[in-house]
């Protein structure tokens, strides 16, 4: 997204927030090789603690000035059955997935909202449609992201504030070290980069909502159809969980730095 948004768009300033500071560093410095008129800022915020997100806005807004556009692109995933999870990571999962896009906005948007100006987008899922096996909580905070996306639209509407764009972005399996070894029948795996150009041309464009990849868009429609599928056991006829193969290092490693005790 960050590459995409230096490349390809106007972008006189990127500002990235990370948990994961020495990746976000390592990946910053190659851009501002590539790209040294960009004011390329790095800040390492703990998503899943709304104090920080708002200690650290509040730099942001003092040093930088109000942002134009906000890109809400963090998401975590347990990897497991709901039974056999932590209450703990369930709750880091809604937090970071669900509760950081409400503080992201909360601190950020009320400039926006003064101005009648500005981008909101959060990068949601497929997942906020229909859930699978193993990601009962991981659907759950995305069902709940896109519900508020939907509502906070509304509101802005109603507010007359109309300026102010929400655009709430669901893909499909994105082909991340996240998410690697998952395996579910009838998924569609998609790359990093066309998500960031798809979702880039909604911003620009006012798209209020975009199912990645395209001809997935009558999902919303269709969803009582993949609701019958899935009571026979599709996408996984065998009843396997689409995880079992799946590599949670690095999921581990981002809720360990989140404060996660194991």
């Amino acid at each position: 997204m960050a590459l995409d948004l230096v490349k390809n768009r106007k972008v006189r300033k990127l500002i990235l927030w990370d948990i994961q500071i020495e990746l976000l560093e390592e990946f910053a410095d190659e851009l501002r090789k590539s790209f040294r008129n960009i004011d390329i800022i790095t800040m390492h915020v703990n998503l899943a603690k709304p104090e920080e997100i708002y200690a650290n806005a509040e730099i942001v807004k003092s040093k930088h000035g109000d942002v134009e556009v906000l890109i809400n692109n963090a998401g975590i995933v347990t990897g497991s059955y709901f039974m056999d999870s932590l209450d703990e990571r369930n709750e880091l999962t809604m937090r970071v997935n669900c509760f950081a896009h409400m503080y992201m906005i909360k601190a950020f948007a009320p400039a926006m909202i003064e101005k009648n100006k500005g981008s909101i987008c959060g990068i949601v899922s497929v997942a906020s449609y229909i859930s699978s096996p193993g990601l009962a909580d991981y659907s759950a905070s995305k069902f709940a992201c896109r519900g508020f996306l939907e509502g906070l639209n509304g509101e802005l509407k109603q507010m007359g504030k109309s300026g102010v764009k929400i655009t709430c972005v669901c893909p499909s399996h994105i082909n991340t070290e996240l998410f690697k070894g998952f395996d579910q029948m009838g998924n569609v795996t998609i790359e990093p980069e066309y998500v960031a150009y798809e979702t880039l041309n909604a911003i620009e464009n006012g798209k209020e909502l975009v199912i990645l990849p395209s001809y997935l868009s009558p999902l919303p429609i269709s969803k009582g159809a993949w609701e019958f599928l899935g009571n026979l056991g599709f996408p996984n006829l065998d009843g396997s969980n689409p995880l079992k193969q799946w590599d949670g290092k690095v999921a581990d490693k981002v809720f360990n730095k989140m404060g996660s005790k194991l």
